[in-house]
């Protein structure tokens, strides 16, 4: 009597471990089939590149402003550059690229050019947006805390360019942000508008 249920406990514990197999192998075949649905990178295919400089922002081929040329003139400008075009930019423009001048909005090309742990240092476009909306709560201060040292300064031009312009932005963080960088936001804007009136 004990063999029989000795033999139904492996039995049932043996179906166990087989269900347990299968429901991992699906999963991994699941796994396997996401994977190949990532389409392959076409030379032509387009990719939607966006600037985060608040100042002209010209890209290049070749780098130095050789080769075919493209230029930002504002922040959160999109342009779609053929793949083959940008693959030449981020060899010869790694510098802006690394320091989150431009953001490549496709994760093909980042997971392609293993960008992973470049773009953890780069806040994009929507987060750098939060900075500046009037209802902006304290997590906006964490977002800018998280730029890498060459986004804040693009961030610190954008607050002085905003206030001299007369923008209204959420004050309170400003200020924090501007404890955090050093300087005060508000004589740098001052600053600003008195050099424009005298150009």
């Amino acid at each position: 009597m004990n063999t029989k249920n000795e033999t139904q406990n492996l039995s049932s514990l043996k179906k166990d471990e087989l269900l347990q197999e299968v429901e991992r192998l699906q999963a991994r075949l699941l796994e396997l089939e996401g994977e190949q649905q990532v389409e392959k990178l076409r030379p032509d295919d387009y990719i939607t590149v966006i600037s985060l400089c608040p100042v002209q922002l010209t890209l290049s081929t070749l780098g130095f402003g050789r080769g075919k040329v493209f230029t930002f003139k504002r922040f959160g400008e999109r342009k779609k550059f053929l793949y083959s075009d940008l693959v030449l930019i981020m060899e010869n423009n790694s510098g802006f690229l690394e320091s989150g001048f431009f953001y490549i909005a496709d994760s093909r090309v980042i997971r392609e050019h293993g960008l992973y742990e470049a773009y953890e240092k780069i806040i994009g476009e929507d987060q750098i947006v939060k900075i500046f909306d009037t209802n902006a709560d304290a997590s906006a201060l964490e977002v800018y805390a998280s730029a890498n040292p060459r986004q804040k300064e693009l961030i610190h031009t954008m607050i002085v360019n905003k206030l001299a312009d007369g923008e209204v932005l959420n004050m309170n963080l400003i200020s924090a942000i501007s404890q955090k960088a050093g300087f005060s936001f508000v004589e740098a804007s001052e600053d600003l508008k008195q050099n424009r009136l005298q150009e």
